[in-house]
């Protein structure tokens, strides 16, 4: 949940005040219908209860609102975040499979290229699931991928790495 802005923490304070501030007075005016002695008396007294009762009314349904959107803001959060780490599994599956599909298309012998991608398609559905997804390296991911897939020519020969963003480059070359 996010942190309370001081100003909403502030509200509620003076809300709180206000409110006990408020308990106090009606109680009083209470005690004091019991003792009144003209029915002026009670009346006014039963008017100045009326509005001090409904201003405790209106403090509860502020405190309501604002703990209401207090939890709103700490969903809005969440939801912000959940799709942030969505788009960046998808952004890192789309960079994976890009990869490891040119390895695919290169390497694999002609019919097997649709199948091992679909196979591809699967493990990274798989991967996308482990915790430290967006985090492994991605050099690693693809080559662990390629291997399972057996496509270890170049990841044997340590030939070639893969480059965040860019295709095969030949080790010793930066891009």
């Amino acid at each position: 949940m996010p942190e309370p802005s001081p100003i909403h923490e502030r509200h509620l304070r003076r809300l709180a005040d206000m409110d006990a501030r408020a308990d106090v007075i009606a109680r009083g005016i209470e005690d004091r219908i019991a003792t009144a002695e003209t029915a002026a008396e009670v009346r006014d007294l039963a008017l100045a209860y009326q509005r001090v009762t409904r201003g405790i009314r209106q403090i509860i349904a502020l405190e309501a609102k604002l703990d209401h959107e207090q939890r709103q803001a700490a969903r809005q959060v969440h939801a912000d975040a959940e799709r942030a780490a969505q788009a960046r599994t998808q952004h890192r599956k789309a960079h994976v499979q890009a990869a490891v599909e040119r390895l695919i298309w290169t390497e694999a012998e002609p019919g097997d290229a649709e199948r091992l991608s679909d196979e591809l398609d699967d493990l990274l559905d798989l991967e996308a699931f482990t915790p430290d997804f967006t985090d492994t390296a991605i050099d690693g991911m693809i080559t662990r991928l390629a291997h399972t897939l057996g496509l270890t020519s170049s990841a044997q020969r340590g030939e070639e790495r893969v480059v965040e963003g860019a295709s095969l480059i030949p080790v010793g070359h930066d891009p």
